[in-house]
């Protein structure tokens, strides 16, 4: 009996979510082997995924993870998410089974999604599967972080700061809800910007998932979306997704104005959960140069800007 056959028959007989038996465990550690060996799942492996019971299905799945993980291509995506699509009724109709398989499975969705560029962003626009992730989120903490990774976004961010006329070329990596892009983009910043302050180490950490913390932040600036002078109705709500941004050749733009609020805060609940697969970062990556900048200021059409830099 080779590798592979001794872990499907190990998965066949899978009747639990718990601990695997030293049978099992033993059945993959062989088959890992071999597939960080030959660097490639086999396509038995792939096609074997669609016909085991729901558990034997998670653990092939979750083994599927750990591969990636030990640096295989993620080829096993489309299967996965097949099996994901099959279950998400399932799961919504609390089935027991999925619902304890689900904690395998989702990890090596998520392990592979994400070194999937393309195919993540095709996931991501397909909102039957978005809304179906939705509907089980609360119920499935597997399902909760799927969609937590569908939803976020990496590129570019170009920020004006209206008055004094400069700008700063950011890149920000797997973020979703805006509030989440304020306290990144702060401190990273910090007093780079006129009314910037010294950032929070601890808020800092959390915001990028490093370490838990429940401390909340506060708006420095007033975020706008376009016109030159600041106004709420051109707010950018902190609720709403990053998409909500508008684009220039791809590059997200924001206008920073003096807050006209008396304050502005939130809580780390909006930074969602951590995904080692899809880190969160962002950095300042240049500040423009007085044309560049004025230029950006002109074809954007946001803010008051004058010639000179530090007002």
């Amino acid at each position: 009996m080779d590798v592979l056959e001794r872990l499907l028959l190990e998965c066949r007989g899978l009747t639990h979510a718990g601990a695997p038996s030293a049978a099992l465990r033993d059945a993959t550690s062989l088959f890992l082997k071999d597939v960080v060996a030959s660097g490639a799942i086999p396509d038995a492996a792939l096609g074997a995924l669609g016909e085991l019971p729901v558990y034997g299905a998670g653990w092939l799945a979750v083994t599927f993870g750990s591969a990636v993980e030990a640096g295989v291509p993620p080829v096993a995506a489309e299967h996965l998410i097949a099996l994901l699509r099959r279950w998400l009724p399932l799961l919504q109709d609390e089935d027991e089974a999925v619902t304890g398989a689900m904690n395998w499975l989702a990890p090596a969705v998520v392990a592979h999604v994400a070194r999937r560029g393309e195919y993540r962003a095709e996931l991501a626009m397909d909102g039957e599967l978005m809304d179906a992730l939705d509907g089980c989120a609360q119920a499935s903490d597997g399902a909760l972080f799927i969609h937590a990774l569908l939803l976020r976004r990496s590129g570019e961010l170009m920020v004006l700061r209206a008055e004094s006329g400069r700008a700063l070329r950011l890149r920000f990596h797997n973020v979703a809800q805006c509030f989440h892009l304020f306290t990144l983009l702060q401190c990273a910043i910090g007093t780079g910007l006129p009314g910037g302050k010294e950032p929070s180490s601890l808020l800092d950490d959390a915001a990028r998932h490093v370490r838990h913390s429940t401390e909340g932040d506060e708006a420095w600036w007033h975020y706008q979306t376009g016109g030159a002078e600041a106004h709420l109705g051109n707010s950018v709500w902190g609720e709403g997704h990053v998409d909500s941004l508008p684009r220039f050749d791809g590059v997200y733009v924001i206008c920073l104005w003096p807050p006209v609020l008396g304050g502005r805060y939130w809580n780390a609940g909006f930074f969602g959960p951590g995904l080692s697969a899809a880190p969160t970062d962002m950095q300042v990556v240049e500040e423009l140069s007085p044309s560049d900048a004025a230029a950006w200021f002109a074809r954007t059409g946001m803010g008051r800007h004058s010639s000179h830099s530090g007002s």
